[in-house]
């Protein structure tokens, strides 16, 4: 049967179009099962990301209360960095400074744009389009907070070809599952 000769009475496309109304519905619900995911819980917060993407706690800078970096699947990364947050520490200074090291060493940025939600943490934060190590299409994303007498920044760099794959929504998860205690 040829495309052209299949035909749906108004009950059939009534139907389909409910069906399709419905799973775009619950299409953002599903994110990731809880089989899917890794915990970690630390005195400090806890966070959950997905199960593929593996904790680099082999690098010598790794410290699982402050600093540390999850690689994805692909060659993207999130590194997430928690300060004590310092009084009167202006966020604007913390990401120029992060952006001043990042903007043309590791990504050369062709534009440019702010946000200011990482999850549910409200901050500051850049995000650097362009080409990572001046060869392949990709970006970064630095994002400073403070809740609760603590400081944190998200730095995710992410390229063109593991956006396809689900990265953004990785990053998207991590951030909505992450909890200061």
């Amino acid at each position: 049967m040829l495309y052209s000769e299949v035909k749906m009475n108004a009950l059939d496309c009534t139907r389909l179009r409910k069906l399709l109304a419905l799973s775009c519905l619950f299409l953002p619900l599903v994110g990731f099962a809880q089989d899917d995911t890794k915990t970690i819980d630390r005195p400090g917060f806890t966070m959950q990301y997905p199960a593929d993407w593996v904790l680099a706690d082999k690098q010598s800078d790794f410290d699982a209360d402050r600093f540390f970096t999850i690689d994805t699947d692909g060659r993207s990364s999130i590194t997430i960095e928690i300060f004590p947050a310092v009084e009167g520490q202006d966020p604007d200074d913390l990401l120029f400074n992060a952006i001043y090291v990042l903007d043309g060493p590791l990504v050369d940025t062709y534009s440019r744009s702010n946000f200011s939600k990482w999850g549910r943490l409200q901050g500051e934060g850049t995000h650097l389009k362009g080409k990572v190590m001046s060869l392949f299409p990709g970006g970064a994303r630095i994002f400073f907070a403070q809740e609760g007498g603590k400081g944190i920044m998200i730095t995710e760099i992410y390229y063109a070809e593991d956006v396809e794959n689900g990265v953004a929504e990785g990053f998207e998860f991590i951030g909505n599952n992450f909890y200061f205690k």
